[in-house]
Order: structure tokens, then sequence, then C-alpha cells
């Protein structure tokens, strides 16, 4: 709509002005919403309530079950596709929505999947047979399939590399505690009035969240105008949805049914024609080269390994209370709250410590306690009281949620900006296919040995399984490095006038100082205006005690050379701020290996303009001879340990 009035022309009158009143207050509300210094919190809370108003409902069907068949007119066998059919639809159509956010805007994704929850809710709740009920309850979870892994890219965008886990924190205690909540509150309700009123009370709060949100999101920047990976999606989504659907109908059918082994076999070809596809597809749906950086495969290595044990876990815990116990519904509810709510309490702290602590340190923590849980719940046995069982789901959700803010947080620093929407798709289904292996699994093993086993050990026996493969999560998250910091360059003109500035991130140290990389489309500054975005992604190196720095830029063809020395004074550094005067010579070696000098005559102009003092003229010189004389000897850092900088940088920092 036009930024002019709008005008409506009646017959025979003169044209009438109409101010479009809600229009303008509703930018004036986003203009005062986005230029507050507490933005980034706003936008968080807005996607934690959209988050809240589609998740508390999750638990609902799965408890209230028995209780909606006999409404239905169904049985419970028929109806747990309610919670198959969600799996099987984010599996389908989770990585294309996610990378239609990166291609068409999360924003816009955010508040189509949104609408697309509230609007389905309705139809949840007025479903008149198992038929509809499935069919609305999996069209409501492709559209949270739209809108989660947008959510995660929107808050990336407004958070700063280092608190990134922080926000990370909120999202996953939001996560956990909606379905708390939902059980605590919707169970009385569920009881007094119908399942069918907390969709119904769903459809307004998720409508008010779609408003809030699409006055307070942000608009992200479009992905270039490229073709939508077609045959990419229909690969992966087959490929998951078979591995999906053999695991979930594994037990029900039996392993060696056709069908099931139908499934095992399509998944390995249609995923292995998947990324032969992709390495020749020309705008991949994913890029396989993400796969190889240590600060994505080893993250979502680490959140499948113990969501197989967190999930697997904490569904068989149910049936343990019951069959070894004899504990009612109720209960085992109150018994089970331990974990999530655990969760919830933890993950925000945990967001935190990874700013301390760095991610590893977080993600090891938290997939050794989700071990040592399960091997705690393995020494469940008759004689056991409610206090094992409660430290034991308790210490489940210490450790995931110590872990999962941080392994998120760890690979959206690792990907471009322009790939956050199918990086975070990727995660989540990864994750999925963690759950659904380790509900399944885990449930397999403790009914097909409690014949041979007995009642109580099949039951350990199931929980050891999960604490064995969380060690392989406790290995996969000592592969993570720590995401780099983001920290300003300043460079000024004497006295203190600045001149360039940009971001970068700290890659790490060593004898000849601090080593940071600038993605492709950093934006460089004068003043807080923007000059232009670079081309290329790059090096630099600030010594620690040298009037100089160096720019490695090896990648751009289009420059006549491939390094680059700034003299000046020796960088002044802050906490997140590195700052040099700059005194105007500069030296350089081209693809050849030639060193110039360049700008002498910009040092004489500016000498008489601004005044050099000579002693600050003698020093530029004098630097300038010492760095040439270390170019033509080819010494380091300017020989090759440049090298190994960029070979890091490719592993744990984005290209873009």
């Amino acid at each position: 709509m036009p930024d002019s009035d709008l005008s409506l022309d009646a017959p025979g009158a003169e044209e009438v002005q109409v101010i479009p009143w809600p229009l303008l207050l509703r930018r004036r509300v986003a203009q005062r919403v986005k230029a507050s210094s507490r933005y980034p919190w706003l936008v968080l809370v807005t996607v934690l309530l959209g988050l809240f108003s589609v998740g508390f409902t999750i638990t609902i069907l799965a408890v209230s079950l028995s209780t909606i068949a006999d409404d239905v007119g169904s049985s419970k066998t028929t109806l747990t596709w309610v919670i198959t059919g969600p799996l099987l639809a984010f599996g389908i159509v989770g990585p294309a929505f996610g990378k239609a956010g990166d291609l068409f805007g999360q924003k816009r994704m955010y508040l189509l999947g949104m609408a697309g929850s509230a609007l389905f809710a309705i139809g949840i709740a007025a479903s008149w047979n198992a038929a509809s009920l499935i069919t609305f309850r999996v069209l409501a979870s492709a559209c949270g399939a739209a809108s989660g892994p947008a959510s995660m890219a929107l808050i990336y965008s407004v958070f700063p590399y280092g608190r990134r886990v922080q926000a990370m924190g909120y999202w996953s205690m939001v996560g956990a505690g909606a379905p708390v909540l939902g059980v605590v509150a919707g169970g009385p309700i569920v009881e007094a009035l119908s399942w069918r009123v907390i969709f119904l009370v769903q459809a307004p709060l998720v409508l008010f969240c779609v408003l809030l949100a699409a006055a307070v999101l942000p608009e992200t920047e479009r992905g270039d105008r490229v073709r939508f990976d077609v045959l990419g999606t229909v690969l992966l989504g087959i490929g998951v949805t078979s591995l999906l659907f053999a695991l979930n109908r594994g037990p029900v059918f039996g392993w060696d049914s056709p069908i099931v082994l139908g499934g095992f076999l399509v998944a390995p070809v249609a995923l292995t024609l998947f990324a032969l596809w992709e390495r020749r597809a020309p705008s991949p749906l994913l890029r396989l080269d993400y796969v190889r950086r240590r600060n994505v495969a080893a993250p979502i290595a680490t959140q499948f390994f113990t969501n197989f044990a967190y999930m697997g876990g904490f569904i068989i815990t149910p049936f343990m209370l019951d069959e070894v116990f004899g504990y009612g519904e109720t209960r085992i509810g109150l018994l089970s709250i331990s974990r999530p709510l655990t969760f919830a309490i933890v993950a925000p702290l945990s967001g935190y410590a990874a700013i301390r602590l760095g991610e590893r340190a977080t993600g090891v923590f938290g997939a050794a306690m989700v071990a040592i849980s399960m091997a705690m719940l393995a020494q469940v046995d008759a004689a056991s009281t409610d206090l094992l069982v409660i430290g034991g789901l308790a210490l489940s959700g210490l450790g995931l949620g110590s872990s999962s803010p941080s392994m998120a947080a760890t690979i959206a620093n690792a990907v471009d900006e322009r790939d956050l929407g199918i990086a975070g798709a990727a995660q989540q289904m990864m994750t999925q296919i963690g759950v659904v292996a380790g509900i399944q699994l885990m449930q397999t093993l403790q009914a097909s040995s409690e014949d041979s086993a007995g009642l109580i050990e099949s039951y350990q026996r199931a929980y050891l399984l999960g604490a064995a493969v969380c060690v392989l999560g406790v290995a996969a998250a000592a592969f993570v490095r720590r995401s780099p910091t983001r920290v300003r360059l300043e460079r000024h003109k004497y006295p203190d006038v600045p001149h360039y500035e940009y971001d970068a991130l700290h890659l790490g140290d060593d004898e000849h100082g601090s080593w940071y990389w600038a993605p492709t489309d950093n934006a460089v500054r004068r003043g807080g205006e923007e000059l232009f975005r670079t081309a290329e992604p790059s090096l630099y190196l600030v010594p620690v005690d040298k009037p100089w720095m160096v720019w490695f830029a090896p990648r751009m063809k289009q420059l006549d050379f491939h390094l680059y020395v700034d003299v000046g004074t020796v960088p002044v550094r802050t906490r997140d701020r590195i700052t040099m005067v700059d005194l105007d010579l500069d030296v350089v070696r081209t693809p050849d290996g030639d060193v110039r000098v360049l700008d002498e005559d910009e040092l004489v102009a500016h000498t008489e303009l601004y005044g050099y003092p000579p002693e600050l003229v003698d020093h530029a010189r004098s630097v300038t001879a010492e760095v040439v004389a270390m170019l033509e000897r080819n010494e380091e850092p300017f020989a090759t340990v440049w090298r190994q900088w960029e070979r890091e940088a490719a592993e744990k920092a984005p290209t873009r």
C-alpha cells in the first residue's frame, strides 16, 4: 500500500480524502519498536509467544488420546497417527520451508506458518471423525514446519554471534515449557469441558501472535533470484520420510515386514541420489560443504544422539512406572513433569554459561548428563523410591537443557546468513530422526527382552542402550569448536578522525597476533554510513605490538594484490573494538610476488593538510621499510601461516 492518502470517488461529489489511520499507526509502532535499544529482545519475546501458542497443545493430544478416540468414534491405535503424522510431515516439508524462508524472507514464512496453525487449530476443534482430525493435525504440523526454522532464523538475524546461544536458551525453555503447561492447565479443562476447547482457545491466541509478529519482526533479506531446488526437496523428503516411517512402524508391523524393510531400503537410495544431485544442482537445497564443517556436523550429531536417549527414555518411563510400580496416570504425570520442567529452567541459564565457558563445554556437559541419567534410570527396580526416578528424569532435563542451546547456536554461527533457515530445518530434521529412532529402538529392545530377562531388567537394558548411544553424543560434542566472537575493526585518520570501520569474527591468536575473518557481503562504513559491501571473504591479522594491520585477500581476483598492509600506529584494543590510526602508507604484494609501496603522495599531502609531526612521518617511513624487507624475505606472518587460519575460518565461520 502506498504511503499517500487513500481516496474514494463518490458520484456527483468531490474526491474524498481518507487517511489510513490503521496503517499509519502500525508503521509508527513498528518504527518506535525497531528504534529501541532492546529491539532484539522484543523480537525474541514476540517469537517465543508464537512458539508457546502453537506448542502448548502438543501434549494434550498425547495424554488425552483415549478420550479423543471415544469422542470421534475411533480407536486409540488409529489415532496414534495424530502423533506419527506430524513427524512424517516435517520430514517432507521441513527442509523445503526452511529453504523457502532463506529465499523469500523469514518473516513471510513465519507469518504464513503461524496463520496456517491458527486455521487448522479450528479444524482440529471441529473434527468429526478420525480422518479429519489426523488430516488437520498433519496440516497444522506442516505449518509449524514453516514457522519453526523461520523463528530461529529471525532470532539469529537480530542477535550478534556471541549472544545467539543466550537467545536460544530462552527459545529452548519455551519449547520445553509450553507442553508442560499444556498438561498442567489442559488436563483439568479436558476433564471438565472438552479437548476441543483447548484448540478453540488456541486459534485466537495464535492470531494475536500473528498480528504482533507482523508489527514487530524484522524483514529479512531475500535470497538471490534462483530456481527452487524441487528435485532435491523431493529426494530428501522421500529419504527422510521413508526412514521415519520405517522406524515408527517397525514395532507395529514387525521389523521384518516388507513395508518396513522397503522403507529402510528406499531411504539410503533416495538420500544417496539427493547427495549426488546436490553436488551438481545450480541452486542446491542444502550446501553439502556444510556437512564437512566441524561446527555443523558435530553439533547435529550431538543433537541426534542426545535426543535419541532423551526422548526414548521419556517415553518408556511412564510404561515402567505403570507396569513395575502400578502407578496411576496422575502420579505418573507428576513424576514425568520433572524432566521438561528442569529443561525449561536450565536452558536459559545454559545460554549465559556458554558465553563464558564456550559451546563445547556446555555441549559435552549436557550430553554427559543425559548419558548419566539413562544409567541412573537403569538402576530402578521394584524397591526403588520415586526420588530415583525424579532424579534420573531431572538429570535428563538438565543435560539436554544445557546442550541444546549451545549446539543450535554453533550451527547458526557456522553457516552463511542467507542459509540460516535451511540450517535450522536440517538441524530439526536430524533431531526428529533421533527422537523417532530412540523411541522405537528403546521400546523394541524392552519388549523383545521382557520374556527372557524379565520385566524390570528389560527396562534396564533399554535405558542402557540410551546411555550407550548418548556417549556418542558426548564424543561428538567434544569436536565442537568455540564460535568466533564479533569485533569492530576501525581505521582512523590522524589525529582521530573515523575513516573505515567493519565487523570481523575473531578466529584465534598465535605468536603473530589476533586473526579475524570478514565474510562476504560485509558492510564497510564511515561515520555509521554504509559505503559498500565486500564481494569476497577476507582474513585479517592484528599484531600485538606492531604498528600495522594485514589484509589477506587471495580470493579477490579483481584486485592486483593478494596481501595489503596498512601502516599506522599500534592498534588499541577494547573488549569489542580495535582501533588504529592509519598513516597513509600501504604495502602490497601482487600475485607475482612483487612488493610495492602505495600512497606516498597521500602521505605528503596529509602531512601538510593535517600537520603531521616530523617524528610521525619518520615513524611511518621506518615501519614501511621494515614491512617491505619482511615481505621481500617472505617472513612470517606473510609467508604461509595465514593459510592455516583461512582453513580455520572455513571450518568454524560463515563465508557470507
